[in-house]
């Protein structure tokens, strides 16, 4: 039996419960990194297990393989295998914000009243928020790496500064300009020290925050924020979450349908963020 606490869910709690390292030698695309030592560079869904096995065999530690058929996950859109890694990921700290959405909860009118049960049950439980993705598409997260150190930039100046291109030209830029563009003049003689994230918003995050868009409209727009049973309450647990996490408290004006949208509040309170293995 074997233990691998960087390539699989149970492995990795299992790790993090006994204190084992999470090691993982796999890049995105597959391929063993160096820490594999003479295997780097071979794919794991390819020829690293042929070169793998045949090392084995050639110093004598191989006593026996054999193939045999067996379940695993497939990705639905590639028909390929999935790969299971730890990756960093960005998390939204719950606990800042988790006491005032509870209560901004408790001030609206539920209809059905039943989702009062179910979407306070989703907040008073749920952990860390989750909000990176690895995708080829979404709202950037513009975080910028040191090309050596892997050290994070992450502070208001460049906020601010991304912040207003995204005003002017639309979440694209992240992906048309290179650093040097997106970067605010005080880093531009560094800027190739630095390369932008390529990670995305989680899609709740960007549903969740919808209720954001119709602050500036009419008071009746303000008042009700409807939504299905399909997609789930999700939607909901998500639009409490970004209100209570980047609004004081306070309540809606009106009854709602569905998740309090925390009108009326100016001052900021910004969740806290963080890198860790998922």
């Amino acid at each position: 039996m074997h233990t691998a606490p960087g390539h699989g869910v149970d492995d990795f709690n299992t790790g993090r419960k006994y204190n084992l390292p999470v090691l993982c030698p796999v890049d995105e695309a597959g391929n063993l990194t160096a820490e594999a030592g003479p295997f780097a560079g071979t794919n794991v869904l390819k020829d690293a297990n042929p070169a793998i096995l045949s090392a084995l065999e050639a110093t004598g530690l191989l006593l026996k393989q054999e193939r045999y058929e067996h379940r695993y996950p497939y990705d639905w859109r590639t028909k390929k295998p999935t790969i299971f890694r730890a990756t960093e990921q960005w998390f939204a700290s719950v606990e800042g914000f988790r006491q005032t959405a509870l209560e901004a909860i408790a001030q609206v009118e539920w209809l059905p009243a039943s989702g009062r049960n179910r979407i306070e049950a989703m907040v008073s439980e749920r952990g860390d928020w989750c909000i990176s993705r690895q995708r080829t598409w979404g709202v950037p997260i513009p975080v910028f790496y040191h090309r050596t150190t892997g050290e994070v930039l992450l502070n208001q100046a460049t906020l601010s500064h991304i912040q207003a291109l995204i005003a002017e030209h639309g979440a694209d830029v992240w992906w048309e300009r290179d650093e040097a563009a997106l970067l605010p003049p005080a880093y531009a003689d560094e800027a190739a020290q630095w390369r932008k994230g390529t990670d995305t918003m989680d899609v709740w995050f960007d549903s969740g925050s919808s209720w954001a868009g119709v602050l500036g409209g009419s008071p009746a727009a303000r008042a009700v924020h409807p939504n299905s049973t399909t997609p789930p309450i999700s939607t909901s647990r998500a639009a409490t979450s970004t209100a209570a996490g980047s609004r004081a408290a306070c309540s809606p004006r009106w009854p709602s349908t569905a998740t309090p949208p925390t009108s009326g509040c100016s001052r900021t309170v910004s969740p806290s963020m963080r890198r860790a293995a998922r």
